[in-house]
């Protein structure tokens, strides 16, 4: 009997990563065909008034706050609503969250930590 729950959670577990890796490729590819050209492909901003995502600005945000701005549009990025739906808009917020300063800690540091 423990032999099967623990088979039951494996299995679970490794479907859960593949739906996870599923989401942020998925996510990837909406965010380099509908975000990128502003935001850049790494999230370093290409426009000017753009957060840089990869220096983590407006990260801090939460969840909810980002969505709303992504939704209704925030200075000079139009509104998404109704053009993605709301799983779509939410792989694309989490793989953006991927692009901050966290997610690339492997990268190297130039010691330059003033703006």
């Amino acid at each position: 009997m423990i032999r099967i729950k623990v088979l039951v959670c494996g299995f679970t577990l490794l479907v859960m990563g593949a739906g996870s890796a599923y989401a942020d490729d998925f996510g990837k590819e909406l965010y380099e065909s509908n975000c990128a050209a502003c935001h850049g492909d790494d999230g370093t901003a290409l426009l000017p008034g753009t957060p840089h995502f990869s220096r983590g600005e407006r990260l801090e945000k939460t969840d909810a706050e980002l969505m709303e701005s992504i939704v209704s549009g925030l200075k000079i990025m139009p509104p998404w609503a109704g053009i993605m739906s709301e799983k779509e808009l939410e792989d694309c917020l989490a793989y953006l969250r991927l692009l901050g300063p966290a997610a690339n800690s492997n990268s190297s540091d130039n010691g330059d930590d003033e703006d």
